[in-house]
């Protein structure tokens, strides 16, 4: 399955390595159930296309529903590698999909994030 989700909005990289991406979509609207080590395509407004995996999921306090959602890259991305207004796409393997086999990795699933 392969599902458009949103638009990056911002893109912060930090000095410790952490890539942060923040979208056009409030937390509360994201059009799909979102795990971490999930697989997501960027498709840049220049025509180049990155893919990587969600290693993080932005959880602000106090929770704002209305806050554009948040996540993070792996470990030492190049943020210009992800360009404001690339379009974000899930590209999870059928096996993988809602209601299939448990998450194996350890990883925590967010319903509705």
């Amino acid at each position: 399955m392969v599902e458009r989700l949103f638009r990056v909005a911002e893109v912060f990289g930090f000095r410790s390595g952490i890539t942060l991406v923040f979208t056009d979509c409030p937390t509360v609207a994201v059009p799909a159930r979102l795990r971490v080590g999930d697989p997501l395509e960027f498709r840049n407004p220049d025509g180049s296309v990155f893919g990587c995996p969600l290693v993080g999921i932005e959880l602000a306090s106090p929770y704002d529903p209305q806050r554009p959602f948040g996540f993070s890259l792996p470990r030492g991305t190049d943020k210009a590698l992800v360009q404001q207004g690339a379009e974000v796409w899930l590209a999870r393997a059928a096996d993988a999909e809602i209601g299939a086999a448990p998450d194996r990795r350890g990883a925590t699933a967010f319903p509705g994030v």
